[in-house]
């Protein structure tokens, strides 16, 4: 998600240096080619112990997360994903969620299946 934002907001500021196009060809192409490979793994990978996390957080956990939050906002279209992201973190704020969580906003906002 971080790195979704990383190029959503450097969009929204400054908008010449054609952030989604450099997405493209870099994190989309890299998620990919990654993805291809039999290393693969699930963005989301269940964590039995707190030493695992660094193993899990690689170049395919971040060119794939933001390939398919860049995915979902352009399905639910920018104010639907917002209006679920803000609701998200107004109902977890101070608490810890679970990818469901996330999921469930953008369906409530959108009366879509998510």
């Amino acid at each position: 998600f971080a790195s979704w934002c990383e190029n959503y907001a450097t969009d929204q500021l400054y908008p010449q240096y054609q952030m989604w196009e450099q997405f493209t060809t870099d994190s989309l192409a890299q998620a990919m080619r990654l993805d291809s490979l039999k290393s693969s793994h699930p963005i989301q990978v269940p964590i039995n112990h707190a030493v695992e996390v660094e193993q899990v957080f690689d170049a395919i956990s971040y060119c794939k997360g933001a390939s398919v939050v860049r995915m979902c906002a352009a399905v639910l279209g920018m104010d639907v994903f917002r209006k679920g992201l803000q609701n998200y973190m107004k109902q977890f704020k101070y608490g810890n969620t679970e990818t469901l969580d996330l999921w469930m906003a953008w369906q409530q906002a959108s009366a879509q299946d998510a």
